[in-house]
C-alpha cells in the first residue's frame, strides 16, 4: 500500500510539472505532442529558452502563464502586458520566418514566440521563450526555425553603448571658449604694450 501512495504522490507531481504545457485554457488546444524549445529554434546565440507551452500564450489574459516561462528562464517580468502593447513591442509573425524589429536589439534579449501551427514542419499551437544575446553592434531581425509564426513579444533588450574608440569629442562650453577668446586678447595686449614701450625706450 505504501508503493502505491509514492507511486500516486510521483505521478501527481510529475503530471504537475507539465501543467503549464499542456494547458489549453489559454488560448490553445490540449496538445501534449508539443517539441521542446531548443537553442536551434532561431537565428542567434540562445542563452536559455523555455517551453513549448501549448496555445497562445502571449495575450492580457494569459499573464501568470507567460510571468512562469519567463521565470523558467531568469527573467523577471513586471507582468504589465498592456504596457509592451502601448509600447509597440508585440508584433504579427503573419507567418513568417523572418522577423524585423522597429528597434535595434542589444545585448541579452528576452521574447516570446507563438507559432500557430506551420504544417507538417511546423509546432503546432504552441508559445516559447528565449533569452539571446544581441551582441554589442545589434541586430534588427532574427529568423525563425519553424514556420508559421503568428505572435511575437519583445519583453527585454539592452541599450546601445558605443565602444570607447567611437565616443565623441567634447565640445567646448561657453565658459571655456570665453576664457580661451580672453587669454587670446590679454595675450595681444601684452605684445602691443610690450612694442610701444620698447619703442621708447
Amino acid at each position: 500500500m505504501r508503493k502505491i501512495s509514492l507511486l500516486a504522490a510521483a505521478a501527481a507531481v510529475c503530471s504537475a510539472a507539465p501543467a503549464l504545457a499542456n494547458n489549453g485554457g489559454h488560448g490553445g488546444s490540449n496538445t501534449s505532442s508539443l517539441p521542446a524549445c531548443s537553442a536551434g529554434d532561431i537565428s542567434v546565440a540562445v542563452l536559455a529558452c523555455s517551453g513549448f507551452y501549448s496555445g497562445n500564450l502571449l495575450s492580457n489574459s494569459s499573464v501568470s502563464a507567460q510571468l512562469t516561462g519567463l521565470d523558467a528562464i531568469g527573467f523577471d517580468w513586471d507582468g504589465d502586458f498592456n504596457a509592451l502593447v502601448a509600447a509597440g513591442q508585440k508584433y504579427d509573425g503573419g507567418g513568417a520566418t523572418v522577423i524585423n524589429f522597429t528597434q535595434t536589439l542589444y545585448g541579452d534579449t528576452v521574447l516570446g514566440v507563438h507559432f500557430g501551427g506551420g504544417g507538417a514542419n511546423g509546432v503546432g499551437n504552441g508559445t516559447a521563450f528565449y533569452k539571446f544575446d544581441a551582441g554589442t553592434s545589434g541586430i534588427n531581425s532574427i529568423t525563425l526555425n519553424y514556420p508559421g509564426s503568428s505572435g511575437i513579444v519583445l519583453y527585454s533588450t539592452g541599450s546601445a553603448t558605443p565602444p570607447p574608440n567611437e565616443t565623441n569629442p567634447g565640445v567646448p562650453e561657453p565658459a571655456s571658449w570665453m576664457m580661451m577668446i580672453s587669454g587670446f586678447g590679454m595675450v595681444g595686449y601684452g605684445m602691443r604694450r610690450r612694442k610701444a614701450v620698447f619703442r621708447l625706450a
